[in-house]
């Protein structure tokens, strides 16, 4: 029972900080491309390492994927692959997010 309090006081420290009441950027898209790739894509999460777009796909839990801006169309191709080992009795998993830091080191969640 412990565990949950912990949680609900990490979720009321995250939720309180620096963004009540900062007002929402708009934003404007600049262009708008379909997204070629992998069959069954579904990219998930969006991060940018030296100038380069990466993200990961809900239907490929092992490979991080380098988005290659084209002139018709963006292209997911595999940048990194790494194992995936079984998760509470699960052999998938649903990565929502990514992102790195200035080493170009990966946090997927």
């Amino acid at each position: 029972m412990k565990w949950i309090s912990h949680i609900l006081w990490l979720f009321w420290v995250l939720g309180s900080g620096s963004f009540a009441g900062e007002p929402a950027t708009p934003l404007t898209p600049e262009r708008i491309l379909p997204v070629d790739g992998p069959a069954n894509r579904q990219p998930s999460g969006l991060t940018i390492w030296q100038d380069t777009l990466f993200t990961v796909s809900d239907r490929h839990p092992n490979t991080v994927f380098r988005l290659e801006i084209r002139e018709e169309s963006a292209a997911m191709i595999p940048y990194r692959n790494f194992p995936v080992t079984e998760t509470f009795g699960n052999d998938w998993l649903d990565f929502e997010g990514i992102t790195c830091d200035s080493a170009g080191n990966f946090y997927i969640v």
